[in-house]
């Protein structure tokens, strides 16, 4: 009966397959279409969205009063240092949305909702299990960091690159559920939560940035809601869609709470080894301080994720040559 059966769903596997292929060209690019320009857009919101972001930073802030000259400053201070160091991490989580996507397409097209739901569960850990602890890192080293590659202005981009700090996780999930609702044939609902982040975006940046009080601040401080908001209206519809999102203590309260205790050693180490070494800022010293509280941080890390139980062999599986490194830390 089993072998029947198996039998019976790869031939209808196979005629689905044929009928596929021998779809008018007219269908083929019509389906192609449907999946293509809303994904299309999704990017162009976003890269319009800096450019007028990029106007109305230079604008606003020489409507309170700043000069050009010292506009041009914190423009470049944000988005050639702070922007930079906030993108790094994203490189790592387009990788695991890349992964992602085809399992999710795959198990939904199958209706295998049980696989679904878990390769979801382990794509939202794995995300979180990168993009927290490299928020944590932006919020506590900014500055330390920045002196690690720059010279000056570091004081400027430090407070920004902190902000930039919480968006971490928030753009990180955005990329995450654009991926799934892909997956899920629903290439259209990221383009209503990109466009809405967007005009929250703009109106918040030329509000903030035209208060004195707030001025460049205004850019980081809307690109943090503006990612929140889109994650939170992603999230809604693949649970609209899915009635199921993963496991809340082991996505989130689990690699939290790892986070903290990193964060904790990490704040010590450095304070400590600062004073130790009475490391000016951007003295040799300070920078190897910095080098040996980032060591200590990820040392830290490591072991509270394996302590707390935090990490899975499947996140391990996701990663490229994953099932080695799954079977040399004996994840079963």
């Amino acid at each position: 009966m089993l072998a029947r059966s198996a039998f019976s769903q790869r031939r209808a596997q196979a005629v689905h397959a044929l009928n596929d292929s021998m779809r008018p060209a007219s269908s083929l690019c019509k389906s192609l279409l449907a999946l293509t320009i809303p994904i299309t857009i999704n990017s162009a919101v976003m890269s319009v969205t800096d450019l007028i972001d990029l106007a109305l930073i230079m604008n606003r802030l020489q409507d309170i009063g700043m000069s050009e000259h010292l506009a041009n400053i914190n423009f470049g201070a944000y988005k050639t240092m702070a922007i930079n160091f906030f993108n790094l991490p994203q490189t790592l989580v387009t990788a695991i949305a890349v992964s992602a996507l085809p399992a999710i397409a795959g198990a939904n097209a199958s209706q295998n909702f049980t696989k679904v739901k878990n390769t979801m569960g382990t794509t939202f850990r794995l995300t979180m299990l990168i993009t927290l602890p490299a928020g944590a890192g932006f919020l506590l080293l900014a500055q330390p960091i920045l002196r690690l590659v720059y010279s000056e202005h570091t004081a400027l981009a430090g407070p920004l690159m902190q902000i930039l700090g919480l968006a971490v996780p928030c753009v990180a999930v955005v990329a995450i559920t654009n991926a799934i609702l892909q997956a899920l044939g629903r290439a259209d609902l990221p383009l209503i939560s990109m466009f809405a982040g967007a005009v929250v975006k703009l109106f918040m940046d030329y509000a903030l940035l035209g208060t004195p009080q707030v001025n460049i601040a205004g850019a980081p401080i809307s690109t943090t809601v503006c990612y929140a908001l889109i994650a939170a209206i992603n999230l809604f519809q693949i649970s609209r869609l899915t009635h199921a999102l993963p496991s809340f203590g082991k996505t989130l309260v689990r690699p939290f709470a790892a986070t903290v205790g990193m964060g904790a050693a990490t704040a010590i180490s450095f304070q400590t080894l600062t004073h130790v070494l009475s490391a000016a800022p951007g003295s040799a010293m300070d920078k190897v301080a910095t080098l040996i509280s980032i060591c200590v941080a990820v040392a830290v890390y490591a072991v509270l994720l394996f302590a707390l139980r935090a990490v899975e062999r499947e996140d391990i599986l996701m990663m490229p040559g994953g099932e080695k490194l799954a079977d040399l830390l004996h994840l079963k």
